[in-house]
């Protein structure tokens, strides 16, 4: 047991590790690193443990197979507005943990190049020693490669690198001790040199002409997307030119675009609770729940009443369409009209039984019932507008009765109606014995017919219906009149052909459920076997002729009339 315990402790090890590899979280890729102002201090609580693609360190990866291990990194970007030197401290929590440090120009190349472009790295420190590191005036002027921090102490500083105006830049914050301590990231020296003191600003406001719920909102600069609340009404509200706030519709949902993946905004989508009407709009801006209006990197706000616009909603194409239906007995004819074709640019109607691109086709129906019908069109401002309408061709007509199969000698024949149809006036029966009847509504009929006949025949019933319409549907069904509903097996029979007595099998069985009729040899093998009475014996097994002699047979079945099993043996003679 001890030792199946301590197999499942090393998997389950394995597997916790292997699931630690991946790092997922915002801020630990270069292409979601965290946006940063030098005002401030970041702080980073903890660090998961994970790793990503090794990274080239000029003068200490030798090769490729000597890169250095991303080990549980964060990444943080920033731009250079003046140029000049820049200096900061990662101070560790814990005083005996090990951070590294690297910096990259990606001016004019994706985040995801410092993986692949050994030439973006400006420079970085990977010391052993523990303690705080980052760049300052007393740095080195080269990158420390790993060392030993039990066998020496090497400098944790580089010299304070210059930034140029314009550029773009990534720091790796890489922590190589093996725990979750985190630590805090503040700019000493050329702070300013990366801090943005442009004030943000809604820059543009346009009503989305297709979705007439949705504002776009665009801003001047990347705003945070912590400083937006989900429901923009705190933030935002419309005005008519007037300058007064519109009472209906209110905003009730406001995406900062891009949030899902990063940490910043550079465009807003408010979502309306209807369509807004047709009209020139502004848009002001006010402080949220959390006491300003939106942020930029910097914690630099957007003014409170600030207002943006005008902007134009256009009327909303309609796409409605009527109809009007022709009723025939096998078609039916629908002309379809649109309300309004004066913005309609293309149609696409979608029937049930096809499609149309004109404005105003006739489809004709041969199948009746529930018809589902839907347009879309394309309007001036080339947006996509449906409309679906369903109504029902009440015309289908189609009749149908169930009827007793068959008929043994004093027993009655039952008819019931199984016929289709919203709108039958009348029904007409021929039952096929001499009675007719025509009726509305129509109930379950009980006939006779001929007692104890000489021979069985059939008796043909049909129904003929009819509409408001003046549409006919007829249905015939027969059954059979029979002689005789005993159950017998005959003692003997002669398959020769001659149509006379050629098969063995339970006579009459119209009234038995449950049947199961079996044929014996002399040796006791069965050679024959049916659930169904009309299945006979031909005298034949495996395609060849039986012997002449006597067979042995067992018949049970449920007699209807009796209401109780039956089980019976008996023996029959093959005649050849």
């Amino acid at each position: 047991m001890n030792r199946i315990f301590l197999i499942l402790f090393c998997l389950f090890s394995l597997v916790t590790k292997l699931q630690a590899q991946n790092c997922d979280s915002l801020g630990q890729n270069p292409e979601t690193a965290f946006p940063i102002c030098a005002e401030g201090v970041f702080y980073q609580q903890n660090v998961p443990i994970c790793s990503t693609v090794n990274l080239f360190v000029p003068g200490c990866s030798t090769s490729s197979s000597t890169n250095y291990e991303n080990k549980n990194p964060f990444w943080y970007k920033f731009t250079c507005f003046t140029t000049g030197p820049l200096g900061f401290t990662i101070n560790p929590i814990n005083a005996t943990d090990d951070y590294d440090w690297q910096l990259y120009d990606i001016t004019g190349y994706n985040p995801v190049d410092v993986y692949y472009n050994n030439s973006l790295v400006v420079t970085g420190n990977w010391s052993g020693s523990p303690g705080p590191t980052g760049a300052s005036a007393t740095g080195v002027n080269y990158i420390q490669c790993a060392s030993d921090p039990s066998t020496q102490t090497t400098p944790t500083f580089a010299f304070t690198p210059t930034v140029i105006q314009g550029h773009n830049y990534l720091l790796l914050v890489s922590h190589y001790s093996n725990n979750q301590s985190g630590y805090s990231l503040s700019f000493n020296i050329g702070k300013e040199n990366i801090t943005d003191h442009t004030l943000p600003v809604m820059q543009e406001v346009n009503a989305d002409q297709c979705n007439g719920k949705l504002i776009k909102v665009k801003f001047n600069k990347k705003i945070k997307c912590s400083s937006l609340t989900n429901s923009g009404n705190l933030e935002f509200e419309v005005l008519t030119m007037s300058g007064t706030v519109l009472p209906s519709p209110v905003i009730i949902q406001a995406n900062g675009n891009g949030c899902n993946n990063n940490f910043e905004l550079d465009s807003i989508s408010l979502y309306l609770s209807d369509i807004l009407p047709a009209g020139t709009y502004k848009l002001r801006i006010k402080k949220g729940a959390d006491a300003n209006t939106l942020l930029d990197n910097c914690l630099n706000e957007i003014p409170q009443g600030s207002i943006i616009g005008p902007f134009i909603v256009t009327t909303k194409t309609n796409p409605k369409f009527t109809h009007t239906i022709k009723f025939g007995c096998t078609t039916d004819t629908v002309s379809y009209f649109i309300v309004d074709t004066t913005a309609i640019t293309n149609y696409n109607w979608t029937f049930d039984n096809g499609f149309a691109n004109t404005p105003n086709p006739v489809v004709y129906y041969t199948t009746f019932g529930i018809k589902i019908t839907t347009l879309e069109v394309t309007d001036k401002n080339n947006c996509k507008i449906s409309f679906k309408d369903t109504f029902n061709l009440y015309n289908t007509l189609i009749a149908a009765f169930e009827a007793t199969p068959f008929v043994c000698p004093n027993d009655k024949a039952i008819i019931l109606n199984k016929s289709i149809g919203d709108s039958i006036l009348k029904w007409e029966w021929d039952f096929g014995n001499g009675y007719t009847i025509i009726e509305n509504p129509p109930q379950l009929h009980t006939q006779y017919y001929q007692d104890n006949p000489l021979t069985n025949y059939d008796a043909t019933i049909q129904l003929t219906i009819e509409n408001n319409l003046g549409c006919k549907s007829i249905a015939t069904n027969t059954i059979k009149i029979v002689k005789n509903c005993y159950i017998a097996v005959p003692s003997a029979f002669s398959p020769n052909g001659d149509g006379l007595n050629d098969y063995l099998y339970p006579l009459n069985a119209f009234k038995a459920k449950d049947l199961k009729f079996s044929i014996y040899n002399r040796y006791g093998t069965k050679i024959f076997y049916t659930e169904d009475w009309t299945k006979k014996w031909d005298g034949k097994m495996g395609g060849k002729d039986s012997d002449a002699g006597t067979y042995v047979w067992a018949l049970s079945y449920f007699d209807v009339d009796k209401n109780q099993s039956i089980q019976t043996k008996g023996s029959s003679i093959l005649i050849r």
